[in-house]
């Protein structure tokens, strides 16, 4: 048999061997898996991130028209005869003096031109400035007498339409010429001596020169007494030239008198008895 103290030191050993027992088991230690890891981290940047929602903004305005600053013109190309030949057309500011110019080939019956707002004036010369026509209030040349040059105007964002160039059948300086218009590389001249006139030596003549092709006429009036002439300015072409004085008298050349641009011919005046036409010239 055990001593009392014996029993109370065997009840202390067995209530400490229970306690033991009952004691939770110590947490395992993690061990690290290095593929888990980068599977991990490749499904986290996988996962979309919340796609932040946009601010409210205010409307778009709408786009700005923005304003005209030219405004154009348009007519009919016409000439004398059924085709229209080739031309440069003009269109020159009455203020400025600025001219806007455009080639029109041969067949073509309408232009356009796009200008600055003001005021204008519109004609046409053939590429040799041997015919010009212009926008005039004698589109037909029939039943009127004012040939000058019709102003117009033309507005920002607006097109002048009807300025015909019809008008061919005028006198030959009522078309304006163009400002880098060179003479001396477009034109002729004729010149020669007046013999047998049978009128008074002191009587004063008018030589015209009538172009056969456009029926333009041209005219020089020397000193009384003087029987040389010389008309130029010419456009290159046949011509016909006679001598007027202020009776009955006419005297002339034959109607084939060629000017050439650049070039004096000569074409003397020596038949009185001839048929010309009457006197034109003022």
């Amino acid at each position: 048999m055990f001593s009392n103290r014996a029993r109370k030191t065997i009840l202390v050993l067995a209530a400490l061997i229970v306690t033991a027992c009952n004691l939770p088991a110590p947490a395992a230690t993690p061990v690290s898996d290095p593929m888990a890891t980068m599977v991990a981290a490749t499904m986290q940047a996988l996962t979309p991130l919340a796609t932040p929602t946009a601010p409210v903004s205010a409307a778009t305005p709408p786009p700005v028209t923005p304003t005209p600053t030219t405004g154009s013109v348009t007519g009919k190309t016409c000439f004398v005869r059924a085709s229209v030949p080739d031309m440069n057309i003009y269109v020159q500011d009455t203020q400025s003096g600025a001219v806007f110019e455009t080639f029109v080939p041969s067949g073509q019956q309408t232009y356009e031109i796009e200008l600055p707002p003001g005021s204008y004036i519109a004609y046409a010369w053939l590429p040799d400035f041997s015919l010009g026509g212009l926008y005039s209030a004698c589109p037909n040349g029939s039943g009127c007498s004012n040939h000058a040059p019709l102003p117009f105007a033309v507005a920002a964002g607006q097109t002048v339409t009807g300025v015909d160039l019809c008008d061919w059948y005028h006198g030959p300086f009522d078309v304006p010429y163009p400002p880098n218009y060179t003479s001396d590389a477009t034109v002729g001249a004729i010149s020669g001596t007046i013999y047998g006139y049978p009128g008074g030596a002191d009587a004063s003549l008018t030589i015209v020169a009538f172009n056969q092709g456009t029926h333009y006429w041209y005219y020089y009036q020397p000193a009384a007494g003087v029987r040389v002439y010389t008309i130029d300015n010419l456009p290159p072409g046949t011509y016909q030239v006679v001598a007027y004085d202020a009776g009955a008298h006419r005297g002339g050349t034959p109607p084939n008198v060629n000017v050439v641009a650049g070039q004096t011919v000569i074409a003397d005046i020596s038949n009185w008895s001839g048929s010309f036409p009457a006197n034109p010239a003022p």
